[in-house]
């Protein structure tokens, strides 16, 4: 599963986000200047992006894909895949 570090210096964010907002401020002047449209993005599509890479990190989880980087023990097959199947049934729901 992909996972984010909060790696950043608390004293090093403001900093960052002044000037990623001027960076952003000067992109936006050139576009403007040069008539070039704006791409929006639709948060829907965000959402589908990282449901659908949920949803390939919990296939991954299963045991019939574990198997490949390490044995699962066979006791332990059943409840994976059960709480495999029943989060997968949630990423259903969402999506």
């Amino acid at each position: 599963m992909t996972t984010f570090e909060d790696d950043i210096a608390d004293s090093v964010k403001p900093v960052a986000v002044g000037k990623l907002r001027l960076i952003r401020s000067a992109i936006q002047d050139l576009k403007s200047y040069y008539g070039l449209d704006t791409e929006t993005v639709s948060n829907r599509r965000r959402i589908s992006t990282r449901l659908v890479i949920l949803a390939i990190d919990l296939t991954e989880c299963l045991s019939k894909y574990l198997r490949s980087c390490s044995e699962v023990p066979e006791s332990e097959q059943p409840i994976l895949d059960d709480r495999g199947s029943r989060l997968e049934a949630l990423l259903d729901e969402v999506n």
